[in-house]
């Protein structure tokens, strides 16, 4: 048989939680594997007797052993699905049958530590006055169940000298299909019938309607007188009948629950009441006037036992053969009182209380257990068939979907018939029906029979000896409205077992016999076909299966260079029941694209992972292997085709057993297990290739798990149905979306969508890089020269931007234009300078306008300019200029700038240039002074000429122009001649140039002013 690992999660955090915060979670569905369950009686379940007592809230619980205590002795292993039970409770029967269903996340010994918080508190206590039981029931969790022979339950059964208690009940949970043509039973397992035993005391001070007896310890039972009570939810008489020659024997224990005594007519609990001796104080009669034990209670009323024996006195014998009047004394056992059961209480059947005996010649003798005929011999001699019988138990079955013929029993046994043995007397009381909780999510139960009915009472086999009352009918929720129920109650004994001829009848005819002699059948118990909702962990098909959403985000939504790599992060979480080898797949990365080692792949579980793990092999027949601890890990397997084949168990915390080699181009991860309200993230690194082109690439997640509904031992992989291909490449994850049985068709969550429509959380956006460059073609430019040029260079200094179609490179689908926008390159000439000429050096793709003054220009690229290739000079744009002296001073800064419209620029800085434009304002003045004569006589007058000029580069606006005459000459100024750009200044400022200065307001380069001079000669000498 193939062999899967398994883990589940230690919920650390969720210890100190209350029970109220959690929602119903589930186990492992699907857990141990397929199984059918053919000829012979198979026992499913162990069970482990609980140790002190657990209050609600409690995450750690203790048990007596973590070994199987009966038929199966599988030990208990962390993440088994568990049932937690209070079976008997003295102190309030209310509790008894209360129950929860859990998960092992540790064991320690016998320590087990549980995945959330208990709901309920259980007790365990044993002594002369109390008792209170309950055990830990071991779940299997199959994938899917064929039973064609017996599932059965061990009989319930508390143990010495410890007290702990097993046993009776019947548990299940299948995730997928369940057929069932054979019998599921805890019929006669639940709590079991007092013993009949043979006495001749007397109860001093005793009457016929005595509630309650202090019972014998004596090993000769000399002093017995009556009979005792069963055994229910709040006690366990001395001796019980358990279907052996011998009794179980709790002295002890004695009169364990029972304080007040174990004898006497009145009921406790579901137990049936024990026989009265009809007259119990006579010496003489020495326990001769037997009465019948009363019926056990089911979900309802078990029936009184029959009257005593009135030792034929009576005068209306005849006439009141089958009235209660007249007819010895009401001295008979009570039926067990009705245990109100739902789904989150479910009660055993009560035992039948003991016939009262004292012909007790016959040794006690067993060959059938439990009696299957109603009239004949069934198989047991001596007082032994005065015993009570056992109730039904309960029987917990959760499904997917149910089909077949088969029958789910907790009825209560029959008592034992007396004819034609005789030499006993009065009849046991019938055991009360048990309980059945059966959901499926779908199947109607069509052909099945589901039976919690009542046993029937014991037959007496002496006329006017007490019959036994019948056992009280029990109770069914079930959603299956096609199979037959039944919860009737058991019908009651009669006296005088089978009329005329019977051993000791006498005058049968004349008594009437048979008749009931006072005993009553047992009452009809109930059934509801709208189940409610146990407490505890989910389970059973569709309830508890796996719903894993996977998501995926991106910690690097937008990679602004080469040689980067996108951080990944894929999440899945579980809302639904427990899912093993579960692997996470990224089937398609973009082409290239490649899985990292650098940095580290981590992985993030919620909640933590536990302790270190240790494995332990699951019973026989199972597919696991587990541990003592579980974590969130690796049931660590590979899949390989349509098998998964087991390899190392690892510690918890440790990575997968499955991971990608660096550099590959397919993703997976595994496995795992992510237990039901749990999570794993799992976050990994991937290289992006230099090539890959500018736009926003999606990237699809999924996930795969074992099919908890397999109905074979192979490895099937199921994934949801949501999402399973939507990638690129339509791969899907699985061929199987849906379950392989158990009525739920499609598997539920959801895969991660790649798709260009599909979620954006993971999408990486690859930007571009545009840079702009400036200069000029020459050192500096200067006022007037020609040929002055600006040199704009625009690059791209990122990745190749191309056409993307998403079929073949896994970006959405658009052109490389609507990708990146227009490029636009835009540029303002300083003061002083304008274009002249502007052209580029691809004229086809590239579109160059100056505006109307010639100062500003933009520059636009057509479709035709794609691809560009990565780290490459797209585009060279030459502006000419002339510079006038206005862009003086010097220098002028200058920038240009490249922008594109829909998808921004990973490294703005370099979308701008600015060059600061060196410009020679230097200026060059001249001036020149002349005059006509070379000599000048004293009083006569002379004329100067003074040539002011600017010869360039720069205006010299503001330039001061002086003539200060020498001594003896008087001069003023006659006239200013222009030439060039110069402007005279107004004649009204002329003086100035001979006095302060003359500031020329205008002086532009190749101005000349020349300005003329007449002056009178003063001075004397030669």
């Amino acid at each position: 048989m193939q062999t899967f690992l398994r883990r589940c999660l230690l919920f650390i955090a969720l210890l100190a939680c209350s029970a109220a915060a959690f929602a119903q979670t589930c186990a492992l569905p699907g857990l141990s594997g397929p199984i059918t369950l053919g000829a012979g009686t198979t026992y499913i379940n162990s069970y482990h007797g609980g140790i002190g007592s657990t209050g609600a809230n409690a995450t750690v619980i203790n048990v007596s052993s973590a070994t199987g205590q009966r038929s199966n002795t599988r030990q208990l292993l962390a993440g088994d699905m568990i049932l937690v039970m209070q079976m008997q409770d003295s102190t309030n029967g209310g509790n008894a049958g209360l129950h929860e269903y859990a998960q092992i996340a540790s064991i320690t010994g016998t320590a087990i530590t549980l995945t959330k918080p208990l709901v309920n508190s259980y007790n365990q206590l044993m002594n002369t006055t109390n008792v209170r039981s309950w055990q830990v029931i071991w779940v299997p969790q199959y994938s899917a169940l064929t039973v064609t022979g017996t599932a059965g339950a061990n009989s319930y059964t508390v143990f010495t000298p410890t007290g702990v208690a097993t046993g009776g009940v019947l548990a299940m949970d299948v995730a997928g299909s369940l057929t069932l043509n054979g019998t599921a039973t805890a019929s006669g397992m639940g709590f079991r019938g007092a013993f009949g035993l043979s006495g001749s005391g007397i109860v001093t001070g005793g009457t016929a309607t005595t509630a309650n007896v202090p019972y014998s310890t004596s090993t000769t039972l000399s002093t017995i007188n009556g009979g005792q009570k069963g055994e229910g939810t709040m006690g366990t008489p001395p001796r019980v009948f358990a279907g052996t020659v011998f009794p179980f024997s709790y002295t002890v224990l004695l009169n364990q629950g029972y304080a007040l005594g174990a004898g006497g007519q009145a009921s406790i609990g579901n137990a049936g009441g024990g026989s009265n001796d009809g007259n119990p104080a006579d010496v003489g009669s020495s326990n001769s006037y037997n009465a019948g034990g009363g019926g056990g209670g089911g979900y309802s009323l078990g029936g009184r036992g029959g009257n005593s024996w009135n030792d034929g006195t009576s005068t209306n014998a005849v006439l009141n053969q089958n009235t209660n009047t007249n007819v010895g004394n009401v001295a008979g056992g009570q039926g067990g009182n009705g245990q109100a059961s739902v789904a989150t209480r479910l009660v055993m059947g009560g035992g039948g209380g003991a016939g009262a005996a004292n012909n007790g010649s016959v040794a006690n003798g067993l060959t059938a257990w439990p009696p299957t005929n109603a009239a004949t011999d069934n198989g047991a001699t001596g007082p032994i068939t005065s015993s009570g019988a056992s109730g039904g138990g309960v029987v917990l079955i959760r499904a997917g979907s149910v089909a077949g013929t088969g029958r789910v029993l907790a009825a209560g046994y029959k008592a034992y018939n007396k004819w034609p043995l005789g030499d006993t007397d009065s009849g046991g009381g019938g055991g009360g029906g048990g309980s059945i909780f059966f959901v499926a999510t779908t199947g109607n139960g069509a052909g099945m029979t589901l039976d919690a009915s009542g046993g029937n009472g014991g037959f007496s086999n002496y006329f006017q000896h007490g019959p036994g009352g019948g056992g009280g009918g029990g109770y069914i929720e079930t959603t299956l409205t096609g199979a037959a129920t039944n919860v009737a109650g058991g019908p009651n004994g009669t006296e005088a077992c089978c009329g005329v001829g019977a051993p000791g009848n006498g005058s049968g005819i004349s008594s009437g016999s048979p008749k009931a002699w006072n005993a009553l059948a047992g009452t009809a118990g109930a059934v509801d076909t709208s189940p409610g909702t146990p407490t505890g962990l989910g389970g059973g098909g569709g309830a508890c299966l796996p719903i894993i959403a996977v998501t995926k985000s991106t910690s690097t939504p937008n990679v602004t260079s080469t040689g980067a790599t996108a951080r990944y992060s894929i999440n899945l979480s579980n809302t639904g029941g427990g899912a093993s080898n579960v692997f996470i797949l990224d089937a398609a990365l973009p082409p290239g694209w490649t899985y990292s080692t650098t940095p580290p792949t981590t992985y993030t579980y919620n909640p933590a992972p536990g302790g270190a793990v240790a494995p332990n092999a699951d019973a026989a027949g199972a597919e696991n292997v587990s541990a003592t601890v579980l974590g969130p890990f690796p049931i660590n397997t590979l899949v390989q085709g349509n098998s998964i084949t087991a390899v190392t168990l690892r510690a918890n915390g440790a990575a997968p057993a499955v991971i990608p080699t660096n550099g590959t181009a397919t993703v997976t991860l595994g496995s795992f297990y992510l237990p039901s309200q749990g999570s794993i993230t799992v976050s990994f690194a991937v290289t992006i290739p230099n090539a890959a082109t500018v736009g926003t690439y999606h990237n699809p997640a999924g996930v795969i798990f074992l099919d908890a509904t397999r109905t074979t031992t192979v490895a099937r992989m199921v994934s949801p149905l949501t999402d399973v291909s939507a990638n690129r490449a339509a791969i899907a994850y699985s061929a199987n979306t849906a379950y392989a049985s158990g009525g739920t068709a499609n598997v539920a969550g959801s895969n991660y969508s790649g798709l260009a429509g599909g979620p954006g959380t993971e999408d990486v956006t690859l930007q571009p890089d545009f840079s702009v460059t400036k200069s000029i073609n020459t050192p500096t430019f200067t006022l007037g020269a020609t040929g002055l040029r600006y040199i704009i260079a625009l690059r791209n200094a990122g990745r190749p931007i191309d056409n993307q179609v998403y079929i073949n490179t896994q970006a959405t689908s658009q052109s490389a234009t609507a990708i990146i926008g227009t490029p636009v390159i835009s540029d303002t000439m300083p003061t002083g300078m304008t274009i002249t000429a502007l052209n580029n050096n691809d004229p086809v793709d590239w579109t160059c306008t100056p505006n109307a003054t010639s100062t500003t220009f933009t520059c636009s690229v057509g479709n035709g300019a794609f691809p560009m290739t990565a780290a490459s000079n797209v585009v060279t744009v030459t502006a000419t200029i002339t510079v006038s002296s206005s862009a003086c001073p010097s220098p002028q800064p200058n920038t240009v700038s490249v922008t594109t419209t829909t998808l921004g620029d990973v490294t703005p800085a370099n979308n701008t240039a600015t060059f600061s434009t060196p410009i020679d304002c230097r200026v060059n003045l001249t001036v020149s002074k002349v005059n006509s004569v070379t000599t000048v006589m004293a009083g006569s007058t002379t004329s100067y000429t003074i040539t002011f000029a600017n010869l360039g580069p720069a205006t010299a606006d503001g330039a001061l122009a002086l003539d200060t005459p020498s001594a003896g000459l008087s001069c003023t100024v006659s006239n200013c001649a222009q030439s060039g750009t110069g402007v005279c200044p107004v004649p009204g400022l002329w003086p100035d140039l001979l006095g302060g200065g003359l500031t020329l307001t205008s002086f532009p380069t190749g101005a000349t002013l020349t300005f003329s001079l007449s002056c009178t000669v003063t001075a004397t000498g030669s």
